[in-house]
């Protein structure tokens, strides 16, 4: 994945709300996107995951403009979660699915367990056959976060979008997302992860710091994370496990 020259602005707006964000992806690997909160973290995986339009710029995936892809080939292949998981009914298993109707109950539980949801699930009134609502409105926050993160894991993702995955989770929670991360890395899958955490950089490839819409900087861990501790900003620590990565 290829971004170039990004840009977006709305007319209510004076400044930019991301302004020339230029990056790529090499494939299996994990990106950490990071800064302080209005940085133009969600507004960048929503125009990745083909949910708004740049204003200028460009997004290429295997070298092609994504105006160019079908939407719903495109879906197959880029799982996402927002900040706020947003279901569309039906029961969990459909949730996950995405209402696939070729899904088979091995496609959706191995993503269910691969998000640490699995256990979440089988204590629920009828498993994954329990209907969730309207918008998931039967489940609470924690609960459609996970169900949601099946969801982005299902199928053969090539592309996953996370935005603040861990927002909900203890510790143990957020090792085995960590966990989560790296398989699905492992299979070939890249990913581009905001987070204000500091746990999901030792996972980290490759770090991309934005402020006020701005690309303060992106690299390695070790080259990025002095940058962004130059001024006071929503991650503040590292452990020296997020010092490795290799180079794009």
């Amino acid at each position: 994945m290829e971004v170039t020259g990004l840009v977006f602005r709305t007319a209510d707006v004076r400044r930019p709300i991301l302004a020339g964000i230029t990056f790529d992806c090499p494939p299996a690997s994990v990106v950490i996107i990071i800064g302080p909160t209005g940085a133009g973290k969600s507004t960048l995986l929503r125009m990745i995951a083909g949910l708004a339009r740049p204003t200028a710029g460009t997004i290429r995936f295997d070298g092609s403009a994504i105006e160019n892809w079908d939407p719903d080939q495109l879906g197959c292949y880029v799982g996402y979660l927002p900040q706020d998981a947003e279901l569309m009914g039906g029961t969990v298993a459909e949730a996950i699915a995405g209402f696939d109707e070729s899904a088979t109950d091995e496609d959706v539980v191995r993503a269910a367990v691969l998000a640490s949801a699995h256990d979440m699930i089988v204590s629920l009134p009828r498993g994954y056959e329990t209907e969730i609502g309207r918008d998931g409105s039967r489940l609470s926050g924690g609960q459609r976060q996970r169900i949601g993160l099946a969801r982005a894991f299902f199928g053969k993702r090539r592309l996953i979008l996370l935005d603040e995955p861990n927002s909900n989770l203890d510790y143990e929670g957020e090792e085995a997302l960590c966990d989560a991360i790296r398989q699905a890395k492992a299979r070939g899958a890249t990913l581009l992860v905001a987070t204000h955490r500091p746990r999901l950089l030792t996972v980290a490839d490759l770090i991309l710091f934005l402020r006020d819409g701005a690309q303060v900087a992106f690299g390695v861990p070790s080259e990025v994370m002095p940058q962004s501790m130059s001024r006071p900003t929503s991650v503040r620590r590292v452990r020296p496990a997020a010092q490795g990565g290799a180079r794009p």
